[in-house]
């Protein structure tokens, strides 16, 4: 019954997804498997280091800014250019984000004014 109570608030969208994870934990904690259990609190707590962040929540931005050439033009939320600067794994480097945080700050941060 709980199982299947969750899949309907799962995809009803009703429940809030760090509710549905709490209740995945209690379900799950009986199969003593310890992947799952690091992935479900991972996904609560958020991850501890970098590395251990699942690929779904690796994420590629864009570097734009406000900048002025020559003191005469000015770019305002433009791409930065930054290949004659630095090296094209820098760039990637700065680019890329990974989600460390938990789902209720990523919740937030989506329901925030300036997402």
């Amino acid at each position: 019954m709980a199982r299947s109570q969750l899949l309907k608030d799962a995809v009803s969208g009703k429940e809030s997804i760090e509710n549905i994870l709490l209740r995945l934990k209690v379900i799950l904690s009986d199969l003593d498997n310890e992947n799952i259990m690091n992935w479900v609190n991972g996904e609560l707590e958020g991850y501890k280091d970098k590395e251990s962040v699942p690929s779904y929540r690796i994420l590629k931005g864009s570097i734009i800014g406000t900048y002025l050439v020559n003191f005469s033009v000015k770019y305002t939320d433009a791409p930065v250019p930054l290949e004659f600067l630095i090296s094209k794994e820098e760039i990637d480097e700065l680019r890329t984000v990974r989600m460390t945080d938990g789902i209720a700050t990523i919740q937030n941060i989506l329901r925030g004014e300036n997402r």
